[in-house]
């Protein structure tokens, strides 16, 4: 939890950058954490963070944002991923 903590000291911006989604350039704008989440998440899976966000945008329902969806699946892969073991996310 320690380790946890001093990581949220270093949450002081976001951070902007370009993603290649579904085929279509877009900018995203999250904190640092987050990204660094999402690239572990994608190298655990054998994706590029593109290929995570291409899934994680066909997934998404109604009117959420591609940010807001990109940090519900982050908190949803990490709360429900079977301990450290990676799996593979499903086709879109």
């Amino acid at each position: 939890m320690r380790r946890a903590l001093d990581e949220v000291k270093e949450i002081d911006h976001t951070v902007t950058r370009n993603l290649i989604v579904c085929g279509h350039r877009t900018s995203v704008r999250i904190d640092s954490m987050t990204w660094k989440a999402l690239g572990n998440i994608a190298r655990g899976e054998g994706m590029t963070i593109n290929e995570v966000a291409s899934h994680i945008a066909a997934k998404r329902q109604g009117d959420i944002s591609l940010t807001a969806a990109i940090r519900m699946f982050v908190v949803g892969y990490l709360n429900w991923r079977p301990s450290a073991r990676p799996r593979s996310i499903p086709a879109a």
